[in-house]
Formats: structure tokens, C-alpha cells, sequence
């Protein structure tokens, strides 16, 4: 097999004669290479199968937010935007999976190489990425089993590539290379029950072409983001490394001067390093639209972290939040357990909203969950 080059071969069936003299061990090398291509094929079609699905999701995000209360419809332009792109997406992962499963021609081999050889890489990078991920969380190198699964496979068959035998406008297809091995095994090549190999198509050479520009360009793409993703990492570990009190009380400095911008920049650094001052503070920031647009849900998910929805003034925004359905569930037995309790504790502004006298919760008639819902549907009518 050594002595063959890679070269146009026109004849089928003297490729298959060719195959079917070679020794036990280059048949078997070949099968194997013959049997990764065809698995890697058969793997992309899967993926291909699966990620064609995210053409709906443009659809199906632009019919759901217009028709919800809580969310800003999608704009037509950007709905059209993602269209495009998962079509685009669509025909390259549909040229890719055409170049696997169905050609084996001489010329699907100069573009195979460079394609499997990038994805090579990619898979490389992409393994290496998830085992050290894996540090803090262990279920990674599970996931980490995927890409180096198609790491494999794309390296054997950049490997197989090289192999005339597979590669020629006269190579076999893989049903031939079993049948092959079926006659080997009886001792004779019968010709005559040899499956039938695919015709060529006329577009054949498009697919093989997008497939080839794609991924050169999904490739670039793929490192540039890769790089610029360690370089953030990089560059978070830096800013990390300060000491968060500090940014707490570099922000209560902005906070005095007005800089709102900047206090909430530096609350959200602090709240990134997980300390309870920032997280609050980032939380009132995005309540009261400090510094930033009001975002009730992020407010919400501030106040009700761990380390701080013990906080009296924490309950009381959760328990306005449940109360008016803002950022939260709405949910009148949470919003009065809640707010009396920050009430109890002394916040003026839960006392204030619960009509407290003297520190103290009037007797009311009826329950206090129950006197706040009347109370919202009165306020909704007025």
C-alpha cells in the first residue's frame, strides 16, 4: 500500500481488487480508517440532526416574548438576524455531513484534509478546556468525553485522508470495504453482489466547498474566541485579586459624590468575589435603577442569595417584590411573612408600608396576606 499515491482513480472495481489482495494487517488498518470516517459521518449527522433544531428558536422566542407581559418582544430585524445565521449554520453542517457520509473522491480528500485536521484542534482545545474546567466541577469530565470522542475521530480520519485506497474518484464505499471483508474471510471476490456506489451529484462540489470555506472560517473564529476567552479569564484574575471591601468602599465614596456609574461598576465587582456588602448593594442599585436600568429579577436573585436574604432590608425588598409580583412570584403569604419580619427588625420602611404604630403592627380584622392582596387590588383599581 506504501507504493500507491494519491492519485484519481476511475475504476471501481480495480480499487476494490486492490483492496481485497492487500495483507491482514493494512486491510484491517484500513477497514478501521474506513469505519472512523463512516462513524464520524454518521456522528455529524446526529449533530447536524440536533443543531438544525436551533433554526426554530428564533421563531419560537419571537411568537413568546411578544405574546408576554414580563418581556420585551424580540425586534423583527434581530429575529430575521438569527434566521439567516442558523440557515447559514444549517447548509454548513449539512455540506460537512455530505462531505463525511457520502463522497470519497479525490477531490472531497483535499478538502477532508484540512477540514479534519482543524477540527482536530478545535476537539484538542476543546477536551483540554473541559478537563481543567473540571477542577471545580467534576461532571465537566464527562462532557469532556464528547469532544475528545470527535477528536479521535477527526484525527483518524485525517490519517485515512492520506489513504488512496479510500480516497479516489473510484474509492469504495464502506458497504463495499465490509462486503470486502465478508469475501476475504470466504476466500472469493464475487463482483457481480459487489453494493453499488454512490453516484456523484451535481452538487457535490458546492457542498464541498462550503463545507471547506466554513470551517476555515468557523475555525479562526473558534481560536479568536478561545483566546479571547483565556485573555478575559486572565484579565478577571487580575481584577479579582483586589481585595473586594475595597471596591465596596470605593463605591460608597461614588454613592456620596453621585458618581452613580461608577459606585455600581464597583459594587458588581465586589458581588462578583461573592462578598455579602456588594451583592446587597448591587441588589439596591438594580431596584432603584442606580447606576444601571431597573432589573427587578436581578435585583431578586441579589437579595436572595444566601449570605444575604437573612438581612432585614433584603427581606424587605423580596417581600415588596412578592408583593407586587415584580422580579418575583407573586405571592401574598411570602410577602407578609417577609415584610413583617423586617418590620419586627426594625426597617422604617417595612413599618412605614405595614401601618406600624409606635413599633408596633396594629390588630387588624383579618390576616395579613389577605389584607395585602386587598390592598393591591385596590391600588391596581385606583
Amino acid at each position: 500500500m506504501e507504493n500507491f499515491t494519491l492519485t484519481k482513480t476511475a475504476d471501481n472495481l480495480t480499487v476494490v481488487q486492490q483492496i481485497y489482495n492487500l495483507p491482514e494487517l493494512e486491510f484491517k488498518k484500513l477497514y478501521n480508517q474506513s469505519a472512523a470516517v463512516d462513524g464520524l459521518g454518521f456522528f455529524y449527522f446526529i449533530y447536524m440532526c440536533v443543531s438544525s433544531l436551533g433554526l426554530l428558536l428564533p421563531v419560537i422566542l419571537f411568537f413568546s416574548r411578544s405574546s408576554s407581559n414580563t418581556h420585551e418582544p424580540l425586534s423583527i430585524t434581530f429575529t430575521v438576524f438569527v434566521g439567516i445565521v442558523g440557515i447559514l449554520y444549517f447548509l454548513y453542517t449539512l455540506s460537512l455531513s455530505n462531505l463525511l457520509n457520502e463522497q470519497r473522491s479525490f477531490s472531497a480528500a483535499r478538502s477532508l484534509r484540512t477540514i479534519s485536521f482543524l477540527y482536530a484542534i478545535l476537539m484538542a482545545l476543546s477536551t483540554i478546556v473541559y478537563c481543567f474546567a473540571a477542577i471545580n466541577m467534576p461532571i465537566l469530565l464527562v462532557a469532556a468525553t464528547i469532544p475528545l470522542i470527535f477528536f479521535i475521530l477527526f484525527f483518524t480520519t485525517f490519517r485515512a485522508v492520506k489513504n488512496p485506497l479510500l480516497f479516489n474518484d473510484g474509492a469504495p464505499s464502506h458497504k463495499q470495504i465490509k462486503y470486502i471483508r465478508q469475501c476475504r474471510k470466504n476466500g472469493i471476490l464475487d463482483p457481480s453482489a459487489l453494493p453499488k456506489t454512490r453516484e456523484p451529484k451535481k452538487l457535490d462540489a458546492f457542498f464541498r466547498t462550503y463545507a471547506y470555506v466554513g470551517t476555515i472560517l468557523f475555525f479562526i473564529l473558534s481560536v479568536l474566541g478561545f483566546f479571547g476567552a483565556v485573555t478575559k479569564g486572565i484579565i478577571d484574575e487580575i481584577n479579582n485579586a483586589s481585595d473586594p471591601q475595597e471596591y465596596v468602599q470605593k463605591a460608597d465614596q461614588a454613592m456620596e459624590k453621585k458618581n452613580f456609574g461608577d459606585a455600581f461598576k464597583l459594587y458588581e465587582k465586589a458581588a462578583k468575589q461573592n462578598l455579602p456588602e456588594g451583592i446587597f448593594n448591587l441588589g439596591i442599585c438594580y431596584a432603584e435603577g442606580i447606576g444601571c436600568d431597573e432589573d427587578f429579577a436581578k435585583a431578586y436573585e441579589c437579595f436572595n442569595h444566601p449570605d444575604v436574604k437573612e438581612a432585614p432590608l433584603a427581606k424587605f425588598y423580596i417581600g415588596i417584590m412578592h408583593y407586587s409580583g415584580q422580579g418575583a412570584p407573586q405571592d401574598f403569604q411570602k410577602a407578609a411573612e417577609l415584610l413583617k419580619s423586617a418590620a419586627d427588625s426594625g426597617v422604617e420602611a417595612a413599618q412605614k408600608f405595614l401601618g406600624y404604630q409606635n413599633g408596633k403592627m396594629p390588630d387588624y380584622d383579618v390576616p395579613l396576606a389577605k389584607l395585602l392582596k386587598e390592598n393591591f387590588k385596590q391600588n391596581e383599581k385606583n
